[in-house]
């Protein structure tokens, strides 16, 4: 029991995960409570995703353990998990230094692109589906060769220094504004280009067990979403301004506005363009099972959004 009678219902102890290159996670412990709700927070590239991932059994850790309810768990299913909603629509950029790359067929062996993991993550993905829209399905992973695993903070930092072999990014907010910003760099693709429309940038996820055994609970983090969503919309200012105290960043309040305010980042629980993504790593074998509706991947909560 942990102190003031609030039960331990979730162990994660000591867990380490590395993917080529980089160590995403190194010795992650926390415990989640039964009755609260917990954030996972940290800047683009720090591990959040493939902590998730772990949790929920895409992703098997490479040390460490998970303890459920007083039982030690393996969960090597992420059919046991289903997402509550989705967190935003946000694009994925993709920038250079490189002033030869127009687009992605300009790169070659002596071009390097940083992402936050090889093949796993939704740059990996949208970088394969935008090399299938130009040398076919059979060649959608032509430019595999030339990725390489950094997170988004050192690889912004190896492109804009103009310094590293690193010369691409295919980055998430922020930093491709800071990029974009900076003298010689420019944007290749966008994702949303790549996919012809907004698409979901991160979802929560639960497990069923925990999900069917605390409606309650997800109803009100589903509800709080929502009232931040409409928030972050009608005050962007004011949302920045939240977030400027919260984390001491060293951005200005007005730059910070600007990101906040970006039309293409869209503040909605509403799953978007989620099949499209799906139905392209069916179609090149990266799951064994194409789902026939984005519902099979959500629960209940998100049935009743106009999700895709």
């Amino acid at each position: 029991m942990a102190a003031g009678g609030s039960e331990i219902i979730l162990s994660i102890r000591d867990v380490s995960k590395s993917f080529p290159g980089v160590k995403a996670l190194d010795g992650v412990s926390i415990d989640f409570r039964r009755g609260t709700v917990h954030g996972i927070v940290g800047e683009n590239g720090a591990g959040k995703s493939t902590l998730m991932k772990i949790i929920y059994g895409a992703v098997e850790p490479d040390e460490g353990e998970m303890v459920w309810d007083g039982r030690q768990v393996e969960i090597r299913n992420p059919q046991e998990a289903r997402a509550l909603i989705a967190m935003q629509s946000m694009p994925y950029v993709l920038v250079t230094r490189n002033p030869a790359v127009k687009t992605i067929a300009d790169f070659t062996d002596k071009d390097k692109i940083a992402l936050p993991a090889v093949k796993l993550t939704g740059h990996a993905i949208a970088l394969e589906m935008e090399a299938a829209k130009i040398w076919g399905k059979d060649h959608y992973d032509k430019l595999d060769s030339i990725t390489v695993t950094r997170s988004h903070a050192d690889a912004a930092a190896a492109v804009m220094s103009g310094q590293s072999e690193i010369n691409s990014h295919f980055a998430s907010a922020p930093y491709y504004y800071y990029e974009l910003a900076t003298p010689g760099i420019h944007q290749v693709v966008k994702s949303y280009d790549t996919l012809g429309a907004k698409h979901t940038n991160g979802v929560l996820v639960t497990t069923r067990k925990f999900h069917d055994a605390n409606l309650r609970i997800c109803g009100v983090v589903v509800a709080a979403f929502e009232e931040a969503d409409a928030f972050i919309k009608a005050h962007p200012r004011e949302a920045a301004q939240i977030y400027l105290t919260a984390t001491k960043d060293k951005n200005a309040l007005d730059a910070l506005e600007k990101m906040v305010a970006d039309p293409d980042v869209d503040y909605t629980t509403t799953p978007v363009g989620v099949m499209k993504i799906v139905d392209f790593m069916y179609e090149v074998g990266r799951i064994r099972k194409r789902p026939a509706s984005w519902k099979e991947m959500f629960f209940p909560e998100a049935y009743g959004l106009n999700g895709s």
